[in-house]
């Protein structure tokens, strides 16, 4: 129930602030709306480097590293966790709560670190894809 009551409220602030409208879609297009991230979210780490990467560290360290999922599971579950939160109460993403809520150069520096991040793993997934030829 408590979900519900949450998803309610969000929605209601969505309303107040004419970042939605309520409209009816029919089930068809609930799905593939309710599809989309989770489908992103799912395939977001079977990239090539991601498999080139997880090969690797299995072949040179077997299970020894599995007690790290024990913390890591939990702490980025709470992050993607509050972030669906923020964005059901705010309406906005991350990006958009930082520019409501900080100075601009936070934005500035959070998105060229999301810039470098990209850069480095789109050249490990062509990296991975090389060695594979």
């Amino acid at each position: 129930m408590r979900i519900q009551e949450l998803l309610a409220k969000a929605k209601l602030a969505r309303l107040a602030h004419g970042k939605s409208k309520p409209t009816d879609t029919g089930p068809i297009l609930r799905f593939f709306a309710n599809l989309g991230p989770g489908l992103i979210t799912g395939a977001a780490d079977d990239d090539p480097s991601g498999i080139s990467t997880y090969s690797v560290a299995g072949a040179a360290f077997g299970y020894a590293p599995l007690w790290t999922a024990l913390f890591s599971l939990p702490l980025m579950a709470s992050v993607q966790l509050m972030c669906a939160r923020l964005g059901m109460v705010t309406g906005h993403g991350l990006a958009g709560a930082i520019r409501r809520f900080y100075p601009r150069w936070v934005l500035w520096t959070a998105c060229g670190l999301l810039l470098v991040a990209n850069i480095i793993n789109i050249g490990a997934d062509l990296g991975g894809m090389a060695e594979e030829f």
